[in-house]
Parts: structure tokens; C-alpha cells; sequence
């Protein structure tokens, strides 16, 4: 906590053109080796940074919240001694202790949103599309994108690795609920999101790698994902300062 202390005081004294508010923000969710790797991200971070916008990878502590939730519902298919269980119990909770103060420490920089996983939020925001019996990436990639979107994003890009079937899956459920009546299925949405009706779809991109570079097809993807969630941005911006 010293060393991270230091290091948000060394943030806080950064000069800033713009509040951190007013950015542009881009969620890179979607398979949990891909989207925390450089090389297999490629150069999408860089190329939304290069036009203004903060890309704001899914961290890989959202796998390890998630699997402490498989464990802690008791399903029948794993078995588990009442030492197990507790120790599971045990576990999440301290992670979970470690994750807000460590975030809350981060969040006195300016630069940083204080933001728990809270991966119940997500499967809540998933469980009409699939069903959590069905485990993996598929029902974290559907719920993270639904929840994303309008809340800090404007726009979300979904990665996985070439023929992966979650990331396939979740891409053609993302396909047909990325617009507005999609987002007005989720708790709390139900009004809320009519008042997008003008936008249609949302900014949705899904990407599959290889390790080859990307085709000019996904650059000219990228550039229409690009202008699409800048204007939904200004949008969302304009009916919360308006």
C-alpha cells in the first residue's frame, strides 16, 4: 500500500487537458487471455488512444471473482467438502477487502474510476440471454457488454481468439441486443434507455486473432466503430449536462 500510495501521488500531479469525465471511454471485453494480452490485442488499444478515447480493458480479476462465484452457489456437479467451502468463502471475501482498498487508494489520483467487479451484476445482466449453467467467457462477455455500455462506455469491442465458440456465441447474441431495446431488458433500464431511441444500434466490434496482423476489412471496422462511438458519446454527454 506504500508503494501504491507513491505511485498516486506521482499520478495526481499530472497535468490534465480535459476531466477524466469528459473521455471517451471503450470497453475491450471478450475472451480473458486475448483482451489482457498486448500481442493479441494488436494495435486496437493504440488506435482508439490515438483518436481520444480511453480503452478500458476488462481485468483479469473478473475470472478469478467469477469462478469464487461458481464455488460459493454450491453446484451439484462440483464437489466440495464443508473445509473447501469455507475456505472458498473465506478467499472471496478477502479478495474481495483487497480489491476496494486497493482501488479506493487508486482513486484519489483523479485518473481513476473506483469501480468494484461485482461480477453478480453481471450474469444478473445476462441470465435472459444465457443460462448460468453454462460456464466460461460467453455469459461474462453478453452481461459485461450490456451492463458497459451507456454506464461508462460508449462503445464496446469484443475479442477472442479465431474459431472460439463462447466468443462466437456471444458475438451473435451482442449482434441482436447491442441497441435500445437490448439495454431496456436489463434491471433498471427499462425507461432509461427509450431515451436513445435516435441511436438504433450501439457501437458493437467483434474481433478474432490469430497473431496475424488485422486485414484492412477490421481497420475499416475499427474507423467506423470509431466515428459511430464518438457521436453516441456526444450524445450521452449532452442528455447528462443538459
Amino acid at each position: 500500500m506504500k508503494a501504491i500510495d507513491k505511485v498516486v501521488k506521482r499520478l495526481s500531479k499530472i497535468p490534465l487537458k480535459i476531466k477524466p469525465e469528459e473521455v471517451p471511454v471503450v470497453s475491450v471485453i471478450g475472451e480473458i487471455f486475448v483482451r489482457r494480452d498486448e500481442f493479441c490485442r494488436k494495435n486496437i488499444t493504440d488506435y482508439l488512444e490515438n483518436r481520444g478515447f480511453a480503452a478500458k480493458v476488462a481485468p483479469i480479476s473478473e475470472f478469478l471473482c467469477y469462478s469464487n462465484y461458481v464455488l460459493n452457489s454450491n453446484p451439484p456437479d462440483i464437489e466440495q467438502t464443508l473445509k473447501e467451502r469455507i475456505r472458498v468463502r473465506l478467499t472471496s471475501k478477502l479478495q474481495d477487502w483487497w480489491e476496494r482498498r486497493i482501488k479506493t487508494a487508486l482513486a484519489k489520483c483523479g485518473l481513476y474510476k473506483f469501480e468494484m467487479v461485482e461480477v453478480e451484476k453481471t450474469l444478473e445482466a445476462s441470465k435472459h440471454l444465457i443460462d448460468i449453467r453454462l460456464r466460461g467467457e460467453a455469459v461474462l462477455t453478453v452481461g459485461l457488454a450490456l451492463r458497459e455500455i451507456l454506464h461508462d462506455s460508449c462503445g464496446v469491442i469484443s475479442i477472442g481468439p479465431f474459431g472460439c465458440m463462447p466468443s462466437r456465441v456471444s458475438e451473435a447474441i451482442l449482434k441482436k441486443e447491442m441497441n435500445v431495446a437490448g439495454k431496456a431488458r436489463l434491471p433498471g433500464w427499462e425507461k432509461k434507455a427509450h431515451e436513445y431511441a435516435d441511436i438504433g444500434d450501439f457501437p458493437f466490434l467483434a474481433v478474432e486473432t490469430d497473431g496475424s496482423p488485422f486485414p484492412q476489412l477490421i481497420e475499416a471496422n475499427l474507423e467506423a466503430f470509431a466515428l459511430q462511438a464518438g457521436r453516441l458519446h456526444e450524445f450521452h454527454h449532452f442528455r447528462k449536462n443538459r
